[in-house]
């Protein structure tokens, strides 16, 4: 399954800048939440002809922060934390992927989104692609999500993927929003939305009532075109095929409820938050529409 054994308490270092360049970096704990991960990895390692780097970092013991779910007992009696570890990525490997794809592994201590993002670094990844899993609002205030600590933390998009999932997103929406997770899924655009039978790019604009129509109308008017160009610069970084069909839309309403809504409306197999929208100011860390979308939507995030 390896290319190379297991390793444990190693840091990143000069051997990892010695990868490909294009590698696909998983990151899993071992658990079946990262099922479908592995698979979309599999997947987007054969477009890009590369290997797969699967991470899996072990946090010290005896942190003062405890972790967000307790680590299941050993599958077998008397096994460490790092024998337990290695043990469940192997299932996970030979459960995802039939021995079809050449995987190196890597195992780390310490912090768990520091490590992946600097291994995803040294490995010059494209793509580092997660599992997800739910957090509550206690748990969010004891530590942050992963994935979205990735995505701040590491210079390579990071996909958040469903357990379920077993293919390339085919459905895809695109939200104008604050974020930029399609302006950074660019260089692997072309990959992932290989697959792709629709496109749809959406904005939603707020319901405000404006005392004169006829300036309300041209506001609407210029706003329509500031879209539509922001639509269209996505698609021009993204470079897809010319058979993916693309449809646009302009919703109304609260802007998070209605993307959700119309992803859930389409089957959206993915759903990110692309160019900037012409009216978004100021950025507001934690309270954004990316990170709303990946607390609350089912299907793939990228962020």
């Amino acid at each position: 399954m390896s290319s190379e054994p297991f390793m444990a308490e190693r840091s990143p270092g000069p051997a990892f800048a010695t990868r490909t360049q294009g590698t696909v970096v998983v990151a899993s704990d071992g658990s079946e939440e990262s099922l479908g991960a592995l698979i979309v990895g599999r997947e987007l390692a054969r477009r890009f002809g590369s290997a797969i780097e699967l991470v899996s970092v072990l946090e010290p013991t005896g942190v003062l922060v405890p972790p967000l779910r307790p680590e299941p007992p050993p599958l077998h009696r008397g096994a460490t934390r790092l024998q337990d570890r290695r043990e469940r990525l192997r299932a996970l490997c030979e459960c995802a992927l039939h021995d079809q794809a050449l995987v190196t592994t890597r195992m780390l201590i310490g912090d768990v989104a520091t490590s992946i993002a600097t291994a995803a670094t040294c490995h010059r990844a494209e793509l580092i692609v997660t599992g997800r899993v739910a957090h509550g609002k206690i748990e969010r205030a004891i530590r942050r999500e992963t994935p979205l600590e990735l995505a701040r933390a590491g210079p390579v998009p990071v996909l958040s993927v469903p357990s379920a999932s077993s293919t390339l997103p085919r459905v895809v929406v695109v939200a104008v929003g604050d974020g930029h997770a399609a302006s950074r899924l660019a260089p692997v655009a072309r990959a992932l939305f290989q697959d792709a039978v629709a496109v749809h790019l959406v904005s939603v604009e707020a319901l405000v009532p404006a005392p004169w129509e006829r300036e309300a109308r041209a506001d609407e008017n210029e706003l329509t075109h500031q879209t539509q160009r922001a639509f269209a610069d996505v698609m021009a970084s993204w470079k897809l095929p010319a058979d993916v069909p693309i449809e646009t839309h302009i919703l109304t309403g609260d802007e998070s409820s209605a993307l959700l809504s119309f992803a859930t409306t389409v089957g959206a197999d993915l759903l990110a938050v692309g160019a900037a929208h012409p009216r978004h100011g100021v950025h507001l860390p934690g309270a954004d529409l990316a990170t709303k979308l990946y607390r609350a939507a089912s299907c793939s995030i990228p962020n």
